[in-house]
């Protein structure tokens, strides 16, 4: 083989290596937008690992590009926060001598921690809401039962 014919072969390998790639990472980008709400479908419907699976999917039929666009803006609004929340967990650490200091490393350790702490309810509850808003799309609105209704009487 000549060099030349290695270096198309190589070409052409990388590409198909690139295309490969791509076509993997849409289609995992769709499924998770089809799985998005299992997780609340297990707390809230208590079904099991599969079936949650199956009625997320179902649930986000025809929902994929509404659901894209909430999970992009959460993910923005969660990426500004943990932005913010580094910027001020670092300027704090760098009155406690910043990461060369041992007072430095835990300000900014447990700063990091409790911005986690911070952000991860809002999106856990973003999704409750999104499956929440799936269901009543899919399936219309669903009375209070009875027994979760508050009392009148005083």
């Amino acid at each position: 083989m000549t060099k030349v014919n290695v270096l198309v072969l190589h070409g052409v390998g990388v590409l198909l290596a690139v295309l490969l790639w791509l076509a993997a990472t849409v289609m995992g980008i769709l499924a998770y937008i089809r799985v998005v709400v299992a997780s609340s479908v297990v707390v809230l419907e208590s079904a099991d690992p599969w079936l949650a699976i199956r009625r997320s999917w179902w649930l986000s039929r025809g929902s994929g590009w509404r659901i894209f666009g909430t999970l992009l803006v959460l993910s923005i609004l969660a990426a500004v926060l943990a932005v913010m929340g580094a910027i001020a967990v670092a300027a704090v650490a760098q009155v406690g001598g910043g990461s060369s200091h041992p007072v430095g490393d835990v300000i900014l350790l447990v700063g990091r921690i409790a911005v986690l702490v911070l952000i991860t309810p809002i999106v856990s509850a973003s999704l409750v809401l999104l499956y929440f808003d799936l269901r009543a799309r899919r399936e219309g609105p669903s009375p209070i039962p009875l027994e979760a209704q508050p009392s009148l009487q005083s």
